[in-house]
């Protein structure tokens, strides 16, 4: 094997200068399985094929600028809006809004904070705004996540943008999922924050508490928050596609013996390829959960959709959207 620390030769002079870097472009993009009888040989990539690479840093808090956005002083002393990744909370102008900013501020102001970003290619993730889409936690180890405090306490809710069906498990978004679900699931439960407030379905008892709408298995979670069983007989789930909207009955979907879903209970309608050949409707005692397989169809559109629960009369009793892009 080549020693790394050698000098790459120049490229021969029949190339000229644009041909080699159409070379290098075309190896650059190339599996890695394919370079690797190459650099068996004592061949040499002349350059790194780099991954997404994950960094942190130490900052501090300058300013909570609204309930999922902070202003930091970097360890180069220059200021850096931090965008928190995979979540979102109310809008500012609204009164769920206000009050995420200032238990946000609470939280942090004037505090130490360390981040967490994804770069690739040498590039940082940003969203439209140039802001730095990053996680933010209290502790050095990264563990006290800050946007699972806000989650857990209903002052924002997970929101996953670009994901598609395609989309690996390890995803660095994805990092925070299984336990910002939880989260969410907990404070729809208990009404804390925004989930008691009409914007977030605060009067109903039967509420979506969270969408898997990319991957081979979406998920529609909703939960039953009141101390009483409720009926699921007469509910109807369906979505804001254009034109017909794909609709499903809780009476025609659940078999009669499992249509009482208990007190605090979860019930999951799952769609999707993976569904395929899956029976019906499963119970999950242990776990109180309820699962239930519509089609194996793709029904939740990756760019941003809109669930809607309806009563019987065709009432909204509940709608949760996201934006997906």
């Amino acid at each position: 094997m080549t020693d790394p620390s050698e000098k790459v030769s120049p490229p021969p002079a029949s190339l000229s200068c644009r041909c080699w870097r159409d070379l290098r472009r075309t190896i650059r993009l190339l599996p890695p399985l394919l370079l690797l009888p190459w650099m068996g040989s004592g061949g040499m990539i002349p350059f790194p094929i780099q991954g997404p690479l994950i960094r942190s840093e130490e900052v501090k808090v300058a300013e909570v600028l609204d309930g999922d956005t902070i202003e930091v002083f970097r360890s180069d002393e220059s200021r850096e809006i931090i965008r928190y990744l995979a979540i979102a909370a109310p809008e500012a102008k609204t009164a769920c809004g206000e009050d995420a900013h200032q238990y946000h501020a609470t939280l942090l102001r004037g505090k130490t904070v360390w981040i967490e970003w994804q770069e690739e290619n040498g590039k940082a993730a940003r969203d439209r705004d140039k802001r730095l889409l990053a996680y933010v936690y209290r502790d050095r180890e990264r563990q006290d996540l800050v946007a699972l405090e806000l989650v857990r306490e209903g002052h924002a809710r997970i929101d996953l943008r670009g994901l598609t069906n395609m989309t690996p498990p390890d995803d660095f978004r994805l990092k925070w999922l299984n336990p910002l679900r939880q989260a969410q699931r907990d404070a729809a439960k208990t009404r804390r924050g925004c989930w008691r407030k009409p914007e977030w379905c605060g009067s109903a008892d039967l509420v979506i508490a969270f969408i898997t709408f990319w991957g081979r298995d979406e998920i529609v979670e909703l939960v039953n928050r009141s101390e009483q069983p409720v009926s699921l007989e007469h509910f109807t789930l369906e979505d804001n596609k254009k034109g017909k909207p794909n609709t499903i009955s809780f009476q025609r979907l659940i078999e009669p013996s499992l249509r009482i879903l208990p007190p605090q209970a979860v019930f999951r309608v799952h769609s999707g390829p993976a569904n395929s050949g899956k029976k019906p409707c499963v119970m999950r005692e242990h776990s109180r959960k309820l699962d239930c397989f519509w089609t194996n169809k793709f029904i939740w559109d990756n760019g941003g959709d809109r669930a809607v629960l309806k009563n019987a009369k065709g009432d909204v009793i509940c709608a949760y959207q996201y934006k997906g892009r």
